[in-house]
């Protein structure tokens, strides 16, 4: 009767520790922040679109799309991110999108931004986003995602 007492308890503490020590939801990314606009035909200024308040590090995916090109014109779109880290104010190119792009091109220029973006941003400090123009022209759309992944 005692072994088995013995081992009821060692089960049950087993179980018990492998919860309090397996908290996987913790790890998971976190959605903070989402924008999802259409029928854009200006630019957009410097925007909050959150304040951390854990520092930690964050990933934003992003998304852009010509809806209504101007063929044989100059220029497009351009999506900039900021946030702080301890080096001070950041800002990442993340997507620039040309005036003229049509099907089945009509989606940023591969490599000229990061996508996804992995970033640190201390808490108490905004992250934000401006989409601006060199001559930009037609109508875009612009989606992304922020998520907290530490």
């Amino acid at each position: 009767m005692n072994k088995a007492l013995a081992v009821a308890v060692l089960l049950v503490g087993a179980f018990v520790f492998g919860f309090a020590t397996n908290n996987t939801a913790d790890r998971e990314p976190h959605v903070v922040a989402k924008v999802d606009f259409t029928n854009q035909t200006a630019g957009i200024p410097t925007t909050t679109i959150f304040t951390p308040t854990h520092t930690g590090l964050y990933r934003v995916s992003n998304a852009m799309t010509m809806s209504s090109p101007v063929p044989n014109s100059n220029g497009g779109w351009n999506l900039i991110f900021n946030w702080t880290d301890e080096g001070g104010t950041e800002t990442a190119f993340l997507a620039q999108l040309s005036n003229a792009a049509t099907p089945n091109q009509d989606y940023p220029t591969p490599g000229l931004g990061e996508n996804p973006l992995i970033f640190k941003a201390l808490a108490g400090t905004p992250v934000s986003y401006q989409v601006f123009s060199d001559f930009g022209a037609g109508t875009y759309a612009i989606s992304f995602v922020v998520e907290r992944i530490d």
